[in-house]
């Protein structure tokens, strides 16, 4: 049906078709639920579908949102390992202080914290998930699949 009838059109449509829908998809798939599931499912699979009528196009958009994906879990990781790092050297110094500086450091390891947990919350929430779980869905019908420029 209507995949089939994007796939028909001129280029410039397609692409238009394949970045609005995956970015309609992330708005979606924010707020997931038991209710919400079967269509965030959906959702997925026919975003695998018109991500496969222009294997070259389809690429190149599928690369670009699974590289910002990518970007998102790496800054993360790197968020946690340097707060992890200078809360290490927080603790070596805040034995050497008095107990009004000791006050002090307490407070700052609040705001260590929200740092952390800010970069944690980027990539641990639903949106992300079913991102991951779109880009997962394309692939493993790429793999079912012959020949294409999206098969891993």
């Amino acid at each position: 049906g209507l995949v089939v009838a994007l796939g028909d059109f001129k280029p410039e449509v397609l692409e238009f078709g394949l970045k609005h829908s995956y970015l309609v998809y992330c708005k979606t798939a924010r707020f997931t639920s038991p209710r919400t599931m079967p269509r965030i499912t959906f959702m997925a699979d026919c975003i695998s579908k018109l991500y496969t009528l222009d294997s070259t196009t389809g690429y190149r958009y599928a690369f670009i949102y699974i590289r910002q994906l990518a970007i998102h879990l790496r800054n993360a990781i790197v968020t946690k390992k340097n707060n992890k790092t200078a809360q290490a050297e927080k603790n070596k110094t805040k034995k050497k202080k008095n107990k009004q500086k000791k006050k002090d450091a307490g407070k700052q390891k609040g705001s260590v914290d929200a740092t952390t947990e800010g970069a944690h919350s980027s990539v641990y929430n639903w949106q992300y998930i079913n991102g991951l779980r779109a880009w997962s869905t394309l692939l493993k019908e790429q793999a079912k699949g012959g020949d294409s420029e999206l098969r891993p």
